[in-house]
């Protein structure tokens, strides 16, 4: 599903590039959409792709319709990412791109349908993106902080904060062991689930997988440490 396949893009983003060496910025969103393209249709059925596209209009037919899109859907992540260094509010590693590259690029389609996650792959992905901004100071996105966390209220920079806690207000991400989830009327930070418990998101699991479900169509998953079908399935 489609709520598999963006995180995973967005993740990736960072990760990947040609075949070794240094990985410019600006060569990060065609390069990505080849490799992810090729992998998708490596890996997947047509069927598979086509759920993971569909929350986004017509699905690609080939890895050309694949690569288009992809290319486009990253290129403004992109965009962001270059106004955050040229701001000096990240340091982007050419390096760790290539080596995370490299990393990913070997994945196997078992490894890639077992619940594949390019943010396991070793800690070059994670260090791909270096943030720069300490708690308190200007931020137009959650990559620039070292919390990980921008408060933002409108399209002016927002201001680098703590991750909010148990029971805390949240928008989207929680400290470690949290997820954020609608508690009432409002969003709260909540303990993740076990596995055997429904879910509407892998965030929401201990095991970062939410298996079986469909929230477009309001029906929930559950949590699950299995293979299951990784980027391909839902």
């Amino acid at each position: 599903m489609i709520q598999r396949l963006v995180p995973f893009v967005l993740l990736l983003a960072a990760c990947e590039g040609g075949g070794g060496g240094p990985v410019p910025l600006s060569e990060l969103s065609p390069v990505y959409a080849e490799v992810s393209c090729a992998k998708i249709f490596e890996c997947c059925t047509q069927e598979e792709i086509m759920m993971q596209f569909e929350a986004l209009g017509d699905p690609p037919t080939n890895e050309a319709e694949c690569r288009a899109f992809l290319g486009g859907f990253l290129s403004l992540g992109t965009s962001q990412l270059m106004m955050s260094e040229a701001a000096g509010r990240i340091r982007y590693d050419a390096d760790m791109a290539g080596a995370c590259a490299d990393s990913v690029r070997d994945v196997s389609c078992a490894e890639y349908r077992g619940g594949f996650s390019p943010m396991g792959s070793g800690a070059t992905c994670d260090a791909v993106i270096v943030p720069l901004v300490e708690v308190g100071g200007a931020c137009s996105q959650d990559q620039e902080c070292t919390t990980g966390n921008c408060e933002r209220t409108g399209s002016d920079d927002g201001q680098c904060a703590p991750l909010p806690a148990m029971g805390e207000d949240c928008t989207f991400d929680c400290v470690e062991g949290l997820y954020c989830g609608f508690d009432g009327m409002s969003r709260t930070c909540q303990p993740t689930k076990a596995d055997g418990e429904e879910c509407d998101g892998d965030g929401e699991c201990q095991s970062e997988r939410c298996a079986g479900g469909d929230p477009a169509m309001g029906v929930p998953g559950t949590c699950s440490s299995g293979g299951g079908d990784g980027i391909c399935g839902g």
